[in-house]
């Protein structure tokens, strides 16, 4: 298995790295990773509320640098790729004029209005097969419950 290092060189972007704060990144997530877009100027609490709404986790800069890996095509549409977990640790994966970097520190500035960030659907584990306890956990992960009598 690769060090997280190793995996953010192999992905051929310029780093601009904290690494102190890179070891503080969520890590071996499970499932599939999701992107989102809000479309407007969020703050560093806003997008903690954002991912609470879509009930994803923030993604950890190895499930994004892995993503990048297999898809690039589709992360250069994207452009701006975040993630923030924490009070305000960052990672953002960007394709700019001058190239593609990763960029891994610290800030309460808030993100813009075209970033994209990058989540993984929360896992819950239910202690008993309690129906109503099931549905209200699903609503909650932003699903829509539709009931067919």
């Amino acid at each position: 298995m690769k060090t997280l290092k190793q995996l953010l060189e192999a992905t051929g972007r310029d780093l601009y790295i904290d690494w102190e704060i890179a070891k503080t990144s969520p890590k071996n997530q499970k499932g599939q990773i999701e992107f989102f877009h809000i479309g407007k100027d969020v703050s560093v609490q806003e997008l903690k509320k954002e991912y609470e709404k879509r009930g994803l986790e923030p993604a950890g800069i190895d499930i994004l640098a892995k993503y990048d890996l297999e898809n690039r095509e589709e992360m250069d549409k994207m452009e701006f790729v975040g993630t923030q977990w924490g009070d305000n640790s960052y990672a953002t994966f960007y394709r700019w004029r001058d190239g593609r970097g990763v960029l891994v520190g610290r800030s309460d500035r808030g993100w813009g209005r075209s970033d994209r960030f990058g989540g993984v659907r929360k896992s819950f584990v239910l202690e008993s097969l309690d129906l109503e306890k099931a549905l209200e956990i699903v609503k909650k992960a932003g699903y829509k419950i539709i009931r067919e009598y």
